[in-house]
Formats: structure tokens, C-alpha cells, sequence
């Protein structure tokens, strides 16, 4: 099966359970997807993020639908109810669908309610306009885009009762609807961000904050510079468990790190994606599953056109 194929088959099964129940007698709700768009996009590249070489290459595809829905009842008030509660439960379920991939869902209307040919119920439609991003790689039986690496908990020492962890790749996505926080728990350890990021200018306002913390422990206190941060929390034995520091902004954040290749164009239509690496030496262990580290965007959804993709290892 073709990509496109898959990410279609994808999208379909995602927003089927969606269906209202049956009505005994008349026929089955369905759905369908027209005006299809596909677009690829994204994260290709032999090299990978970080210098990590994949044996493939890792791709994304969006696709862009008219998702439709025929639901039927016995009368044209059940009708408007079952569009009324399907509308309102879809876009209620926005966000948590934004988690698996769906990234925009928009109402574009409801049809009147008509009656069967036989008479024996009513119908109407509800139909959505979505856009969804369908992960994938090129065969070559490769890691793919979340990477496990090795990290052992005593970094920089020579403790032979160290433990060896996997530690996986973790990927969050800002854009102009949200900028969830990107968070990591142990026990592991991390220790560089990468960053692949379309900002046309200087970017959106905000500082973008890296927090190390503990559950339960007090509200931390910032620091005023990366180093200090990553001297107070980095380190098999650090000298806090908690800390935070904030970049002004996106800009100042992709300045602090260091080019990662040459600017990658995506899209359709193009646009140049910057890559950035920030090493967090000697790295933050988080020995717990209490311990996290978070980076965030607190000012919410980045400016419309941008868009980033934040990895953590």
C-alpha cells in the first residue's frame, strides 16, 4: 500500500467511531472522505535529526478532506439531533485528536433533513473540513523517526553498578493552533534538543522555557542563563533537582543552538525549515518516573504560518 493509501486509510479510521448509533430499520450512518489533497512533507533525510543516521528515510504525508457524514432517524427533529451532537462531540474532541495526528477540524455546515424514497426514516449530512499528517518511512527496515539510544544513568563517572537505559526520541509539534508542552520522564536522561522550525521573521513572542522538576517538589526558581541551568540540574549528582530557564523567544532559542545541516524546504507550497541542535551537557538524568524535564511555549499557539518540531534525546 502506497503512503498516501495508508495515511487516507488512517484518517478514515480515526474518524469513524465518531458515527451516531444506528436506528433500527433504517441504514447505517457513514462517512466518507472527498476532496482529497495530499501533500508531503517534513523530517526526510538519510542524515536524521542530530546527526542520528536512519537506514531509511523518514517521511510525513497531510492529507486535506471533506470528511462526510450521512446519519439518518425516523423524524427530521432526530435528524438535527444526531448532527447536533455529532458536530459538537467532534469539535469537542479537537484537541485530543490533534494528539493523534488529526491537526485541523473545522464544521463547513449541515444539510436539511429529507426524507427516504421508501418513507420509512429521514437523512442529513455533516460534513468537516480536516487536515491530517500520516507519519511513514521508505522500506528499509530502519529505526524510524523515534530513535532508541543507550544512556547510562552515571554519566561522566565510572560507577560499574551504572544502569543502561533506552532512552526513545520524544517529538512534540507548535503551530498557529496549540504549542502543547513537550515533556519527558524518567527514568532516563536527555541530553540535546533538536529543533526543525518554519518562523518567517523573528518569530512569535513568548519565552520558550526549559523546566527541570520533580512531582511534589515546590515551584522551582529561574535561572538567569542556559549555563546556570544546566549546572544547577545536568549530571549524574546535580547540585538541584529543580530549575527553569526561559529564552525571551523562539528567536533566541534557535540562536542559542547550533545548525543542524542546511535548511530543509517542506511543503506545498515550499517553505525552508530550519534545523537546530542544543546540547545539554553533561546532560539532565532523570532517575524516577517523578523526574521530568519540560520545554514549553507558554504564550500558546505560535504566529499562523509557523510551525516546529521539537525532539528530545
Amino acid at each position: 500500500m502506497q503512503p498516501v493509501d495508508e495515511a487516507v486509510t488512517a484518517l478514515r479510521d480515526l474518524l469513524l467511531p465518531f458515527r451516531p448509533a444506528p436506528v433500527i430499520g433504517l441504514p447505517q450512518p457513514s462517512l466518507g472522505l472527498a476532496d482529497l489533497s495530499p501533500r508531503p512533507v517534513l523530517l526526510g533525510g538519510r542524515r536524521g535529526l542530530g546527526g542520528v543516521t536512519f537506514a531509511a528515510e523518514v517521511r510525513a504525508v497531510q492529507i486535506e478532506a471533506l470528511a462526510s457524514y450521512q446519519v439518518w432517524a425516523l423524524d427530521p427533529a432526530g435528524v438535527d439531533a444526531a448532527l447536533i451532537d455529532l458536530t459538537r462531540t467532534l469539535l469537542s474532541e479537537a484537541e485530543s485528536l490533534r494528539t493523534r495526528d488529526l491537526i485541523r477540524i473545522r464544521s463547513t455546515g449541515t444539510s436539511a433533513a429529507g426524507p427516504l424514497p421508501d418513507g420509512s426514516g429521514w437523512g442529513g449530512r455533516a460534513e468537516f473540513a480536516v487536515l491530517f499528517e500520516y507519519l511513514y518511512e521508505d522500506p528499509d527496515d530502519a529505526l524510524g523517526l523515534i530513535a532508541s539510544i543507550p544512556v547510562s544513568t552515571a554519566i561522566g563517572t565510572d560507577d560499574p553498578d551504572a544502569e543502561l537505559i533506552t532512552l526513545t526520541d520524544h517529538m512534540i509539534r507548535w503551530d498557529g493552533v496549540s504549542a502543547p508542552a513537550l515533556v519527558v520522564r524518567g527514568p532516563g536522561s536527555v541530553h540535546r534538543l533538536n529543533l526543525l522550525v518554519h518562523a518567517p521573521g523573528a518569530g512569535p513572542a513568548g519565552p520558550v522555557r526549559l523546566l527541570r522538576t520533580r512531582d511534589g517538589d515546590p515551584p522551582p526558581g529561574a535561572e538567569t542563563s542556559l549555563p546556570a541551568f544546566l549546572a544547577a540540574v545536568s549530571g549524574p549528582d546535580p547540585a538541584r533537582r529543580g530549575a527553569s530557564f526561559s529564552f525571551p523567544n523562539l528567536a533566541a532559542a534557535l540562536a542559542a543552538a547550533t545548525a543542524d545541516g542546511d535548511p530543509v524546504v517542506l511543503g506545498q507550497p515550499p517553505a525552508a525549515y530550519t534545523a537546530r541542535s542544543l546540547a545539554l551537557d553533561p546532560g539532565l538524568v532523570l532517575p524516577t518516573a517523578q523526574d521530568r524535564f519540560e520545554i514549553s511555549f507558554p504564550a500558546g499557539p505560535l504566529d499562523l504560518l509557523d510551525i516546529a518540531y521539537l525532539t528530545a534525546r
